[in-house]
């Protein structure tokens, strides 16, 4: 079947919703809003990139101003929260050493800032765990363009035929579709799972140790 993984992060590799939810809302209370967000809604702040979940955050009080505003509290506030309470999805960790020793490729294409990947990755997994670790740099654009998917394709001369993207919402489903890749859904992860959605993906998966089922 597949000899090459790339990973989407949030909701996939790691269980990083609390701590994004808590570092929002104390970002919120700084700059002087009156709401918070739960767990539940929280969900729908995540999947494009950190811009976009300030953007939502704001909800109708998006502008220019209250943005810049949220953006110089909320990023430290991010990292400093990252690893609070964050862990790995059931079963990843296990998983993941399985694959590795069949000698698979193991990578990440995730729209966390790349720094932020690479601190939240390595304090969970170790740092020999993946091959290639790629977040989102200044200037580029977020999943679903392929931009980052290409970079670890060619970088790695990996066979598109051999390669799965592996994540858990509808931004990675078409992440892999415009980087020309088969997608299995995590259906334990943050997206919105309809039978519509579930259908158009190539499989779809419980829990991490199925994947051991697509692996050479």
């Amino acid at each position: 079947m597949y000899k090459n993984f790339i990973f989407d992060l949030d909701g996939t590799l790691l269980e990083t919703l609390p701590d994004i939810v808590t570092a929002i809302n104390a970002a919120l209370k700084e700059c002087g809003f009156d709401y918070v967000y739960d767990i539940e809604s929280g969900k729908k702040l995540i999947g494009d990139g950190v811009a976009n979940l300030m953007h939502r955050a704001l909800k109708d009080k998006d502008t220019p101003q209250n943005f810049e505003a949220i953006k110089r509290v909320f990023m430290p506030l991010y990292q400093e929260y990252q690893t609070k309470t964050t862990k790995a999805m059931k079963g990843c960790v296990e998983t993941l050493s399985s694959l590795k020793e069949r000698g698979c490729g193991l990578f990440v294409c995730t729209n966390k800032p790349n720094h932020l990947a690479l601190e939240v990755l390595d304090n969970i997994f170790g740092p020999n765990t993946f091959d290639f670790i790629k977040g989102l740099k200044e200037g580029e654009a977020p999943k679903p363009d392929k931009h980052n998917v290409d970079v670890i394709m060619e970088g790695y001369h990996l066979d598109p035929k051999e390669t799965l993207f592996v994540g858990d919402s509808m931004t990675d489903y078409n992440t892999a579709r415009n980087g020309g890749l088969a997608f299995c859904l995590c259906v334990y992860g943050y997206g919105n799972y309809t039978s519509e959605f579930i259908e158009k993906c190539d499989y779809n998966i419980k829990e991490p140790k199925e994947l051991l089922n697509l692996a050479k």
